[in-house]
Order: C-alpha cells, then structure tokens, then sequence
C-alpha cells in the first residue's frame, strides 16, 4: 500500500481518521491541505488504529516529524 494517496479528517490535534482500509508504512495522506507520509512502522494500537512516525511533504513545516494517532475506515 506504499506511496498510496488517501484522504484523511483530523480529529484533533495529531489524531486522523484515513479514508483507506487500513494504516500502513509508506502510505500517504492529505489533510486540512497538507500531505503527510507515513515514515515509521505502524504500532497497533486498536482495531484499525496504529500509532505512527509521519513527516510533513511539503507545506509550512515541510520535513517536520511527529508522532500521530491513525485511524483507518
């Protein structure tokens, strides 16, 4: 599922809710116009969920790392 391109709604500050059928390494999404990769191996974290590494692709922060809570449709 790398380099794939969903959409996503961020629920709350680092918290997202992919349109996609589940969170992998490598995936990417856009959000509230900006686009983000997933860098590190998801960590299960629930039914669907994972708790990931992302970095900012482009944009204000473009390079910046931040853990984020992934949820996946």
């Amino acid at each position: 599922m790398g380099d794939v391109m969903v959409t996503a709604t961020q629920t709350a500050p680092s918290t997202y809710v992919l349109d996609a059928p589940r969170v992998a390494q490598g995936q990417q999404f856009t959000a509230h116009g900006n686009t983000f990769h997933i860098v590190g191996e998801p960590i299960a974290a629930g039914w669907n969920s994972a708790t990931v590494r992302v970095r900012e692709v482009g944009g204000t922060h473009d390079g910046n790392e931040f853990a984020a809570y992934l949820h996946a449709r």
